[in-house]
């Protein structure tokens, strides 16, 4: 059995492998470009950011991969070309952007593109709350900032996880899509990516619903047609340390199959049944494709740490 789970493990990281590839190979993807549909942010800086996160998640939680090493070597090169100080200027929801991209330079040792007591004013004199969030959103800043080290905000984690769909206890097969990134990014912030798996600030059964939810919801979706919302479901539930046997452990293996069903050979993920049509025919291009295979690396390489253990 030991024998088995070392290769099945293997094989996980392979998969995580091939995808950290994929993402070498179309590396100028993540590059910032000029958003001329979006006039409240000039700069399309969300692939970058995700891949910085990335990164971070992945160095956090101790996986190595010479892969790591030259993503986060190119990530920190585009980053130090551009003005961040105008993108905080221009937009609060900047805060965000700019603690994972601090926190990224801290735990690659490069020289930060921006002056940290910049950050550090903004956040002092409470720029980053001239604006409206959803729960979901509000408990990003508060991560965010927590991880480089402004705890400020996180005693009002709970509070807003409660005004979530799952905090206020809808039904799952209510769960609209945007109500499943709200519960599965409210599990990355309450967790701390993996690093405490029982959330600090949720008392024991909050915890046990959460993970029920995640193993119920991933059930419903594997069923349907977005595998971008099936892994980070399934990464949660691994985040949380969910039970993978059992009746649980029924469902994540059925709901592993279809994800695994989805990658293609050149280690990318395409989130639903067209865009891997257009995948094989070549016509699929990188922003159909890249958020699906990140959401692959961390979930395969957070799979082959499970089955470690």
């Amino acid at each position: 059995m030991k024998y088995w789970n070392r290769i099945v493990r293997r094989r996980d990281l392979s998969i995580a492998t091939k995808g950290l590839e994929w993402l070498w190979a179309n590396r100028e993807g993540f590059r910032i470009q000029e958003s001329i549909d979006d006039v409240d942010m000039p700069w399309n800086t969300k692939p970058l950011i995700e891949l910085m996160f990335l990164m971070s998640v992945l160095r956090r939680n101790g996986f190595d991969d010479p892969s790591i090493n030259r993503l986060s070597d190119y990530a920190a090169d585009v980053a130090k070309d551009f003005d961040w100080h105008q993108m905080a200027a221009y937009d609060p929801s900047a805060a965000t952007a700019l603690a994972l991209a601090l926190k990224f330079y801290q735990l690659t040792g490069k020289p930060l593109p921006f002056e940290e007591s910049y950050f550090q004013y903004l956040a002092e004199v409470r720029f980053f709350e001239g604006m409206d969030r959803l729960p979901y959103r509000q408990m990003d800043l508060a991560h965010s900032l927590a991880v480089v080290g402004i705890r400020d905000y996180e005693a009002y984690l709970a509070a807003w996880f409660a005004n979530t769909a799952f905090g206020r206890g809808q039904h799952p097969a209510r769960y609209s899509v945007g109500d499943l990134y709200s519960l599965t990014h409210a599990v990355f912030y309450l967790t701390d990516v993996g690093l405490q798996p029982d959330a600090p600030c949720l008392d024991l059964a909050t915890n046990l619903r959460m993970r029920r939810a995640l193993i119920h919801q991933a059930a419903i979706v594997a069923r349907g047609d977005n595998l971008d919302i099936l892994g980070e479901l399934l990464l949660c539930y691994l985040m949380c340390d969910g039970n993978l046997t059992g009746r649980e452990g029924q469902i994540f293996d059925a709901a592993l199959q279809r994800l695994q069903a989805g990658q293609c050979d050149d280690g990318s993920l395409p989130p639903t049944r067209a865009i891997t049509e257009k995948a094989k025919s070549g016509k699929a291009v990188f922003t159909d494709l890249y958020h699906t295979t990140l959401v692959s690396v961390l979930f395969f390489s957070f799979l082959s740490k499970a089955k470690q253990s």
